[in-house]
């Protein structure tokens, strides 16, 4: 797509195509390495856009979006060709699982014959001999390219598996996915390697066999990791360990009313415990907190009073927990 004038969002370019078929398209290769040469077929399409601009105008943006569905994958390759059969990929990307890329198309226009005469007519013969070479070898490799690869395919020929034995297994595809891709386990421990003339049930269910042994592997060795910063973090700050240990005490629940210095009492005692040689050997719980003291009785006094009166009482209650308290209330009227 290009950039669209006036505000608006990306606008799709229109191209004239030749499609060629897989029977007449010509077999075609790119490199790995120095070594290694990868040969691919199938359908290919040559697409041709006229983009024109007037003078004093720049180069128009243009970018290629690139979208994948739920549960496919496939790599996409970016490059030029370099010679009727060979391809020279420059990018790649592996785009799976609803992604959405959008890669931008970095263009550097060459000028044109005539353009190109009038720039090195003022030059010697020397220099134009030198820029009519430069041209002839940006002229040879200035084809755009793009290469799409579907990965289940190769994932069937890789594993021995035949042709389409993947198109339902959605949670086996997406295992070996992550094996390949983020773990980089070699193809070997995964491959089949039993007779070919087994079901293919029987293939599906060696090669899911594999898959699993692997990944419980890779869940304990990440438990192991997991384990060991855990303990480098509690040997690098004791203390800070202490009070993360504080949360997997057992506590047993106090029943209301109780004192809440008995509760803290009986946590310092086990951090005493926890704190020793056999540290992380086994939980302590805190002991059940004891009931609180009864309450000091209730006192009442008299006061004497005048002669053939009855005589006003005082009431005086002391409460456990708080400072005591007087209250004073007369009991008759006064005469």
């Amino acid at each position: 797509g290009g950039g669209g004038g006036g505000g608006s969002g990306p606008a799709p370019v229109y191209t004239s195509a030749r499609l060629l078929g897989e029977g007449s398209a010509p077999c075609m290769r790119f490199a790995l390495n120095a070594a290694n040469m990868v040969s691919f077929g199938g359908e290919q399409t040559l697409h041709g856009m006229l983009a024109h601009r007037f003078s004093g105008e720049s180069v128009p943006s243009l970018s290629m979006r690139v979208r994948a569905r739920q549960f496919s994958s496939f790599v996409v390759m970016v490059g030029k060709i370099a010679s009727p059969e060979v391809f020279e990929p420059v990018h790649a990307i592996i785009v799976k699982d609803k992604d959405d890329v959008l890669m931008p198309l970095l263009l550097d226009p060459l000028p044109t014959p005539g353009e190109f005469r009038d720039a090195i007519s003022s030059l010697s013969p020397e220099q134009q001999r030198f820029a009519k070479a430069f041209r002839a070898m940006q002229l040879e490799s200035t084809l755009f390219a793009c290469l799409v690869v579907q990965i289940k395919p190769q994932l069937e020929t890789l594993l021995g598996l035949p042709q389409g034995a993947l198109t339902k297994e959605i949670a086996l595809t997406q295992q070996l996915m992550d094996l390949f891709i983020e773990y980089q386990v070699p193809s070997d421990l995964l491959t089949y390697a039993g007779e070919e003339e087994a079901p293919l049930a029987d293939k599906l269910a060696q090669v899911r066999k594999h898959a699993a042994s692997l990944m419980d592997m890779v869940k304990a060795s990440k438990q192991q990791q997991l384990d060991e910063e855990r303990q480098r973090a509690h040997y690098a700050d004791p203390l800070r360990g202490e009070s993360s240990d504080q949360s997997d005490v057992e506590e047993e629940e106090c029943d209301e009313g109780v004192a809440p210095e008995a509760v803290t009492r009986g946590r310092r005692m086990m951090l005493k415990k926890k704190g020793g040689a056999a540290r992380g050997a086994a939980s302590y719980a805190v002991q059940k907190c004891a009931p609180p003291p009864p309450a000091p009785p209730m006192m009442m006094m008299s006061a004497l009073g005048p002669p053939g009166a009855p005589a006003p009482q005082m009431a005086m209650m002391a409460c456990a927990d708080e400072a005591p308290q007087v209250r004073v209330r007369a009991l008759n009227p006064e005469p």
